[in-house]
């Protein structure tokens, strides 16, 4: 969380450009939300949620209609005073973006809607009793609630058959997902076709179909991808060599590994390890701990 305005008055509140992806959360009071391409605007009010997953212009305003688009935070002024909590979605790993590329670019949630996912509705319910009160910790307990609310919001648009085509797609699908899930936890398995279609309990034909249909891509062509992200991982940590990273993932040759890897990567390993950040040493590396004594 990082931002929770309260508000009055002739506000706005536009973060446009800020995140790559975000989320409001109308914790009281009443507003409208504002969306480009001629879209109409949209009651929101208390407990309703927004989630922007790629930073899709937006205003959020107690006016139905807008003579300005910049953000203006008022505490006074006439009409109904509005709290509203600012998220920003951030991954550590690039990877994790890719399961928002699936998201409509607008989703709302409505408070009223509650009773389809009992447990979005009591976070929102947590997070804004949470967001008035306060307490010691506050913006912790938040941050920590904000991630939960991603997970849910993501399950709510799978359940809800909002997602296109891609991992999320395939995780909504019950057949796919045993797969998936296989792939991801034991990406270093030599998984073969006809394994992962009994996983998922159909045909190796009608498997490599609907993995292509939801998925789009191939099975071994998203495994192998897979993989090699789960590879350049390990390799911007310069204690591992390159060999030792091939033969984690079954390669008879460290040079059969650097030619798939820049295939598929689109770069060499050691493009990876000269990019990877460096970690900082520890303060007390180098220091006889016996020299003090």
């Amino acid at each position: 969380m990082w931002a929770n305005p309260r508000v009055c008055g002739a506000w706005r509140l536009n973060t446009t450009g800020l995140h790559r992806a975000g989320f409001h959360l109308v914790a009281s009071g009443r507003c409208w939300l504002h969306l480009a391409d001629g879209q109409p605007p949209r009651a929101l009010g208390p407990g309703d949620l927004v989630f922007l997953p790629r930073d899709t212009w937006h205003v959020l305003s107690p006016e139905i209609e807008l003579d300005d688009y910049d953000t203006r935070l008022e505490t006074e002024g006439d009409g109904p005073r509005t709290e509203i909590i600012c998220g920003a979605v951030e991954f550590d790993d690039p990877a994790g973006e890719s399961l928002l590329h699936a998201v409509p670019p607008c989703v709302l949630i409505r408070a009223s809607e509650g009773h389809q996912d009992l447990r979005l509705q009591l976070l929102a319910r947590l997070m804004a009793t949470e967001s008035q009160a306060e307490s010691p910790g506050r913006q912790t307990v938040l941050d920590r609630l904000s991630d939960v609310l991603l997970i849910l919001v993501l399950r709510h648009v799978m359940a809800a058959g909002q997602v296109r085509a891609g991992l999320l797609a395939g995780l909504a699908n019950p057949q796919l997902r045993r797969a998936l899930v296989c792939m991801h936890r034991d990406y270093r398995h030599p998984w073969q076709l006809d394994e992962l279609a009994a996983r998922a309990g159909l045909s190796r034909s009608a498997f490599a179909r609907q993995f292509l249909e939801v998925v789009g891509d191939t099975p071994m062509n998203y495994l192998a991808h897979w993989c090699m992200h789960q590879a350049e991982l390990l390799l911007q940590d310069r204690r591992r060599s390159v060999a030792e990273v091939a033969e984690t993932f079954g390669y008879a040759s460290e040079a059969a590994f650097r030619r798939a890897f820049k295939r598929i990567r689109g770069r060499g390993p050691g493009a990876v390890r000269r990019l990877a950040p460096r970690k900082p040493e520890s303060p007390t590396a180098g220091v006889d701990p016996r020299r003090n004594r």
